[in-house]
């Protein structure tokens, strides 16, 4: 008769299958049954097996898991195989919670070298390809780092470099991060980080990026490792945040990353194709090619370098790129919106285009012409020196005064003078209304006495575009029903006393209403700007602001509410803002938009032009000009104004709430 083969036979068992698993009638084949026939018989019964069952190949990580590639020894002497039996079942009753916990406690303390006994029984624990937060081996790991801190054992008298590499490699692999920080501060891994240089290179050989980083930031291999090999293969896959926690470290290669990623924006080729070549060279896997584009790799070396506060001179193609995005905003808000004056138009052309960017010359210069705005051209090739080879043949005849040979144009300064005598299809302020501008501290001081007396105010900021993001307040705007204070940041000067009272008496001060449009953005740059304000965040200052956007939203959802002038914008709505902005709702509530022409313009320049005080003093007044009209209206139809007002305020700080503590969360 065959006899059953075991288990220490060759026989090709599936892993994890006991002999019991099998039927015993596979096996009774009878005594004139061939060998051969039989091993046909049992991989049959095997693939049959595998087929009903998932089956795992777990490796023994106990072999090559010292130095060199030797063997661990992970058997248990008998008195702690015993004691392992028994710990087994208390561990299937309650899992891991303090009854484990004190069970693992008690017995470190009975081993000479608690250190090698724990990875023992680490060993010895099932499914260690897949180590999960509450699996046994977890625990016992865990438990042994906190009787190293509570005994303050001498990790160097019971632990060699070949039981830390044994650690190592028992943790490495398994996407546990914080099961690795357990090893790392049980053995004192760190304090032998030259032993396992090598074992995360083969991570990274295997392509094996993230985790390698992760445990490279961990010992913190930082001198190790170059661009190539951590850095840039986890960039291109998308996994910004385990990069930003290794380049804490890494101090030395924040710079030649940054300029290496600048090198991808050369506007002369594509991201994708400037960087291709890396990719192809080190064959990086699982490239997130929607990534590899001009503007999240702008947004992405843009707060690279904010965050490391490196200059602006590591990334010239960075700077050409959003200085080309900029003047094509500037060229379109002029020749296609038309929503730039002339002097705005120049003062940001003169804020956009570096005196050395060349080829942003040539362009601008074509822009006027092709916009047919020969004379404008002509200026600027003039005032950037633009050489007469590079020009167009219109504008290089009006600056080298050769006779034109083209027909009339249209220049965009007809349109300048068509809009001053437009200027009546504006809405304006009233003769009567004082515009204060404050540049002393008489003046604010005047200026603080008269507001303080007020329950509603009008409340606007101006500020530089710098396309860039970081902009300072240049300019506030307090209006209330016959002042206007334009509060002068750049000239004034006063003790931080005054910002302080500034910022209690009136932003933070819940008595005093104030009105604004969209103020929330107003008061980030405040914040930023003038931290001595000590602005409270927006989730505390909604009692004491009203956006005006939500004021407009609430009312247009009730029967019978009409704006005064909603009849003409339906019968007239090509002369109509557009949108739900200020003009728009400055238009519905009076009549007349808002001339816009000066908002984008350099309000940092001093003196401020006389249109330029007059736009920012409306822009605060008429918030009050609508406040009141859409007062006016819900009185006449039953409503309690007041009441109203509290309702939306109450709504808001509750919406605000909510979003500040899902942030924190």
């Amino acid at each position: 008769m065959y006899t059953r083969m075991s288990k220490a036979s060759n026989a090709p068992y599936p892993a994890d299958l006991s002999d019991d698993e099998y039927d015993d009638e596979l096996f009774d084949c009878g005594a004139n049954v061939s060998e051969s026939d039989l091993d046909d018989s049992l991989e049959s019964a095997v693939l049959k097996t595998r087929g009903n069952l998932k089956i795992t190949i777990v490796p023994d990580r106990t072999q090559n898991a010292g130095l060199n590639g030797k063997p661990f020894d992970a058997t248990l002497s008998p008195e702690v195989q015993v004691w392992f039996e028994q710990f087994k079942q208390i561990w299937n009753q309650y899992k891991k919670g303090p009854v484990v916990s004190k069970s693992l406690q008690i017995f470190y303390t009975t081993c000479d070298n608690p250190f090698l006994t724990s990875l023992k029984l680490f060993a010895d624990c099932l499914n260690l390809s897949n180590i999960k937060p509450n699996s046994m081996a977890y625990a016992i790991l865990e438990e042994l780092q906190k009787y190293k801190k509570s005994n303050n054992s001498n990790v160097a008298k019971h632990v060699d470099d070949n039981l830390k590499m044994v650690a190592f490699n028992f943790v490495k692999g398994q996407g546990q991060l914080n099961l690795f920080k357990v090893a790392k501060d049980a053995f004192n891994l760190v304090e032998s980080k030259a032993l396992f240089v090598g074992e995360v290179k083969a991570m990274v050989q295997q392509q094996e990026y993230k985790e390698a980083c992760q445990i490279a930031t961990e010992l913190e291999l930082f001198q190790e490792f170059d661009l190539y090999e951590l850095v840039l293969p986890l960039l291109l896959q998308d996994k910004e945040t385990v990069v930003e926690e290794y380049l804490n470290g890494a101090v030395h290669l924040r710079r030649p990353l940054v300029e290496l990623l600048d090198t991808f924006l050369d506007r002369k080729q594509s991201v994708a194709n400037n960087c291709g070549w890396l990719i192809a060279k080190y064959n990086y896997p699982d490239v997130r090619y929607n990534k590899l584009d001009t503007k999240p790799m702008t947004k992405l070396i843009q707060r690279l370098a904010k965050m490391y506060d490196l200059p602006k001179e590591l990334t010239p193609n960075m700077n050409k790129r959003h200085n080309h995005g900029a003047l094509q905003f500037v060229i379109h808000k002029r020749f296609v919106e038309k929503s730039l004056n002339k002097d705005s138009w120049q003062e940001m052309v003169k804020v956009t285009v570096p005196m050395d960017a060349n080829d942003l010359h040539v362009e601008l210069v074509n822009a006027c012409s092709d916009y047919g705005d020969i004379s404008d051209g002509a200026m600027w090739a003039k005032h950037f020196d633009v050489p007469h080879s590079l020009l167009p043949l219109c504008v290089r005849e009006l600056v080298t005064g050769q006779p034109l040979t083209y027909s009339k144009f249209s220049c965009p300064d007809d349109w300048d003078e068509e809009t001053k005598e437009r200027q009546e299809d504006f809405h304006g302020l009233n003769s009567d209304t004082k515009v204060h501008l404050v540049t002393t501290r008489p003046e604010f001081c005047e200026m603080m006495n008269h507001l303080r007396e007020q329950s509603v105010v009008g409340f606007d900021t101006e500020w530089k575009p710098t396309f860039h993001g970081n902009n300072d307040v240049a300019l506030i705007q307090l209006a209330t029903r016959n002042r206007i204070y334009l509060i002068d940041v750049i000239c004034l000067r006063v003790q931080s006393e005054d910002w302080i009272r500034l910022g209690r008496w009136i932003f933070n001060n819940d008595e005093i209403l104030k009105l604004g449009f969209s103020p929330a953005t107003d008061i980030l740059v405040l914040q930023k700007s003038l931290p001595t304000l000590n602005l409270l965040p927006m989730a505390s200052l909604a009692a004491g602001y009203l956006d005006l956007q939500e004021l407009r939203r609430h009312v247009t959802h009730l029967p019978k509410f009409r704006f005064p002038f909603s009849a003409a914008t339906d019968k007239h709505s090509s002369g109509v803002p557009p949108g739900e902005n200020l003009s728009n709702l400055v238009y519905l509530c009076l009549g007349r938009k808002l001339d816009k022409s000066n908002q984008f313009s350099n309000w940092e320049k001093r003196p401020l032009r006389q249109d330029q005080i007059h736009y920012a003093a409306l822009d605060a007044f008429c918030l009050l000009e609508v406040f009141d009209v859409i007062g006016g209206i819900l009185t006449r139809l039953g409503y309690d104004f007041g009441e109203f007002i509290n309702n939306i305020l109450t709504e808001s700080r509750g919406k605000r709430t909510n979003v500040s503590r899902k942030s924190q969360q």
